[in-house]
């Protein structure tokens, strides 16, 4: 073979055939293979949970144990903001407030509701 030969590395193969819904495609990757993940969309699109604080137009107040006593749990760990769905600023504002309440003993620093 000379340098001024052009070679077609896809001799034979059409791109028509390379874009068809029936191309096979290891290890059960489904991208190619013409069939929807209907479990990845579900898991995809979850309801986005509202922030507690923002629908009552308040804030996190240390003086008031109750505003922030439920975001508290057992152990007298502080839950995340993914999981109780306080927007990132309440969510600060709510994890200084208990530490603050802490400091001076309106809250515990572990929860009184735990059974023995």
């Amino acid at each position: 073979m000379t340098n001024n030969q052009n070679v077609n590395v896809n001799d034979g193969i059409n791109d028509d055939d390379l874009m068809d819904d029936d191309f096979d495609v290891k290890d059960g990757d489904k991208r190619y293979s013409g069939q929807h993940d209907v479990d990845k969309d579900r898991r995809m699109f979850s309801r986005k949970k509202s922030c507690w604080f923002c629908a009552k137009k308040t804030d996190p107040d240390w003086k008031d144990p109750s505003s922030y006593a439920w975001l508290v749990n057992e152990f007298g760990k502080i839950s995340p903001g993914r999981i109780t769905g306080l927007c990132a600023k309440h969510q600060r504002h709510a994890t200084t407030a208990i530490k603050r309440g802490r400091n001076i003993c309106l809250i515990g620093y572990i929860s009184g509701r735990t059974s023995y």
